[in-house]
């Protein structure tokens, strides 16, 4: 594990300027992103498995994987798996499989999905050395005659950790306010504003409508998180006489989930914080490849029927005879810490990707069955 740590150390710094640029780049650019209006259809082969209807989140998803930017993913995610030649192998055998069961378009979209989820999970190493990532800035707001608020690769991975903790949706603002030294930056600057008779509500304004949303995007775009939830529920009029938030109408409101993944990430994270240890980077590895490699499958078996019950029962079926081959692989591992890995991908994830696949799909299809959903995951 020693040999590994210190050949993984090279990733973190390059890393996290791949994505302080992306991510920069989408704050900046994020006044053109929101009014550019939609000239192509959202559910392109391309946009395969993208857990999201968000037609913002589809134009960040192509800056994300823009040639220039791929380039420079790919080749850090193949320096990581080129560390162990086991890591190498299994890449190699499910891509494989991916491709020959449901062709190359499938297996480009599982080579984005993991290496940009896999590298992601790199900038935000290690995650027990906090220090290192409380000081690694990606964005910083400027207030005028005051305190600047900085937006860190550590406020990321906090406010990530915490949504899964909260274990319900929350506003695509908690990306920023879900983190601890995020919040005590802001109210210095609160403070400060407040001394000099300037009204902090201008700031706060800037957060909500230029910082958060190009983050959530950009998460989505990962398919760590995703409002497609809260779409659904904004379908129904009765919901505009709900409120929320000092009587904000929930309308108003971009409310989000983690997906499957956007747990797995979450619970990766929270292993490293404990463990002190980078056991959590490989281990997350084989989870994207297991999660990943289960959405590819589950999507594709929904374009074949319009049974939930059915969708789901495949689903978990499916994730127990992958969990079943992945843990049979493990267990020959030349390298005991490679023996040692654990996937974060459980059943409950499986369920929260399917459902968000059938209804993406369904609803564009125009045949989704809200009443059968519902009455489904009550049983569950």
């Amino acid at each position: 594990m020693s040999v590994f740590n210190e050949k993984i150390k090279e990733l973190y710094k390059d890393t996290r300027e791949v994505y302080r640029n992306i991510i920069r780049n989408i704050i900046e650019k994020w006044d053109t992103i929101k009014s550019r209006k939609q000239t192509t259809n959202l559910r392109h082969e391309d946009s395969c498995c993208l857990l999201s209807r968000d037609e913002q989140v589809f134009k960040v998803y192509n800056i994300v994987n823009n040639t220039e930017n791929s380039i420079k993913i790919i080749d850090i995610f193949n320096r990581f798996i080129d560390i162990e030649p086991f890591l190498s192998e299994l890449w190699k055998n499910v891509s494989n499989e991916i491709s020959q069961q449901f062709g190359e378009e499938a297996q480009r979209q599982l080579v984005r999905l993991v290496s940009r989820q896999l590298t992601f999970l790199l900038a935000l190493s290690p995650v027990s050395e906090s220090d290192k990532l409380r000081t690694s800035v990606i964005y910083e707001i400027k207030v005028p005659d005051a305190l600047n608020i900085s937006l860190t690769f550590f406020d990321l991975a906090e406010s990530l950790i915490l949504q899964y903790i909260l274990i319900r949706s929350a506003a695509a603002l908690i990306y920023l306010y879900g983190s601890s030294r995020f919040r005590r930056e802001a109210f210095l600057v609160y403070e400060k504003m407040k001394e000099k008779d300037l009204d902090y509500k201008d700031i706060h304004d800037i957060i909500t409508h230029k910082i958060a949303p190009p983050i959530y995007s950009f998460l989505s775009a990962l398919n760590l998180v995703s409002g497609n939830i809260d779409e659904e529920i904004r379908r129904y009029k009765i919901i505009r006489y709900l409120s929320v938030n000092q009587g904000t109408i929930i309308r108003n409101i971009k409310a989000v989930i983690p997906t499957g993944m956007g747990a797995a990430l979450a619970k990766a994270l929270i292993y490293g914080i404990a463990a002190r240890s980078t056991y959590y980077i490989p281990s997350f590895y084989v989870t994207a490849v297991v999660g990943n490699r289960l959405l590819i499958e589950i999507w594709h078996y929904i374009k074949t029927t319009d049974d939930i019950k059915s969708i789901f029962q495949e689903a978990l079926a499916r994730h127990r005879r992958i969990m079943r081959q992945t843990r049979d692989i493990i267990s020959k591992a030349p390298k005991e810490f490679l023996k040692d890995i654990e996937i974060f991908y459980d059943s409950a994830d499986v369920i929260r990707d399917s459902v968000l696949s059938y209804i993406i799909q369904k609803t564009a299809e125009g045949v989704m069955d809200a009443q059968a959903l519902s009455e489904l995951l009550r049983i569950l």
